[in-house]
């Protein structure tokens, strides 16, 4: 009977933590958001991760794909028809299209994404 006590007296010992600890957090969170002050929304969703062979397939689809390492919202990657109508990877950067030297970290990269 002891052990069945203990393990009971146990048990709501711990739900009682476990609802102290999430007041708590919840009280921090409430005086957080009463104390700073209102901005916009400035987060803004980005868009899933690529790997390099899924930002091809969509480059192949006509899309234009960049990478976060590059950091810059005017560079990107798609598929350009060159002067004898062949299809050509290109890169836009700078205000100019290039042909695209793939380097082995775009090969290796999981941080593409569609622009």
């Amino acid at each position: 009977m002891w052990m069945f006590a203990s393990g009971f007296l146990m048990g709501a010992l711990v739900v009682g933590l476990m609802w102290v600890y999430v007041y708590v957090q919840n009280s921090v969170e409430e005086v957080n958001m009463a104390t700073s002050p209102k901005k916009k929304n400035t987060v803004r969703k980005l868009p899933p991760d690529l790997t390099f062979l899924q930002a091809m397939e969509q480059i192949i689809d006509g899309k234009r794909v960049s990478k976060r390492e590059w950091a810059d919202p005017e560079r990107y990657g798609f598929v350009n028809n060159n002067e004898q109508g062949i299809a050509v990877l290109s890169l836009h950067k700078a205000g100019e299209n290039n042909q695209w030297i793939v380097s082995w970290g775009d090969m290796t990269g999981n941080d593409w994404f569609v622009v």
